[in-house]
Order: C-alpha cells, then structure tokens, then sequence
C-alpha cells in the first residue's frame, strides 16, 4: 500500500470528495496527486459548485454542500 491508497482509502471512508488547497487546486479522490505528488498543505474536502471562473465542473472545498447535508 502507499500513501495514494492510504489518502484515497481515508477520503472514502471519510465521507469525502478529493482534496484541496484553498485558492490554489483541488483533486477527486479518483484522481489524486495529478499536480505529482501529495503536499502537506492539502486538505480533505467535498465537491462543490465551481468558483474559480475557469468553467469547471466543480471545486472541492471545505465545507459540504447544504443540499448534502440533510437540512
């Protein structure tokens, strides 16, 4: 096992969607690392609707969407 399996594994059993780093980037948790390698400032996070003006699907953040949150 190594440290993609061990993040992705944590991530899934977590609950979460990828990681992030706020303002900069953000991966899936089925595409972990594209940037290389895992950076220590990286943090668990959900998907969210886009913000970042660059047309994408979504962005990962820190906080789960209200709609997922049951309330």
């Amino acid at each position: 096992m190594d440290v993609k399996e061990i993040v992705k594994n944590y991530l899934e059993e977590n609950g979460y969607d990828g990681l992030f780093h706020p303002g900069m980037c953000s991966c899936t948790s089925d595409d972990l690392f594209p940037c290389g390698e895992p950076y220590p400032w990286c943090e668990p996070g959900y998907k969210v609707p886009c913000v970042c003006g660059e047309g994408c699907d979504f962005d990962i953040g820190r906080d789960k969407p209200q709609s997922e949150r049951g309330e």
